[in-house]
């Protein structure tokens, strides 16, 4: 006769992936919490700007004027400098505060 495993063990991996994000959400937000919430705005404003132009990134590739194609490249290359900053920051702190292995290893 065999005993089912302990709970734990009969997490599906998207399940495990989950808790250890909000593991890591914790973590965060008691250790840093201003560099968890430039994170979560970061990412906030990359999809604000991703949904207000993918009906029309179609249209303004093909029929937009030089001051707004260079608008809006400016525009997402703002979004995405600011999503590259955060996870530098945030890669920085963790390797900073919780190595995971010998010198070398960031």
């Amino acid at each position: 006769m065999s005993e089912k495993p302990p709970m734990l063990q009969r997490w599906r991996a998207s399940k495990r992936r989950q808790a250890a994000r909000r593991n890591l959400r914790t973590l965060l937000n008691v250790y840093c919490p201003n560099l968890l919430r430039e994170f979560e705005d970061a990412i906030q404003e990359r999809l604000k700007w991703t949904r207000k132009h993918r009906k029309h990134i179609n249209r303004w590739l093909s029929s937009c004027s030089d001051v707004e194609s260079t608008q809006l490249l400016e525009d997402m290359a703002a979004t995405h400098a600011r999503l590259v900053q955060v996870r530098e920051d945030l890669h920085h702190f963790l390797v900073t505060h919780y190595p995971l292995g010998g010198p070398g290893t960031a």
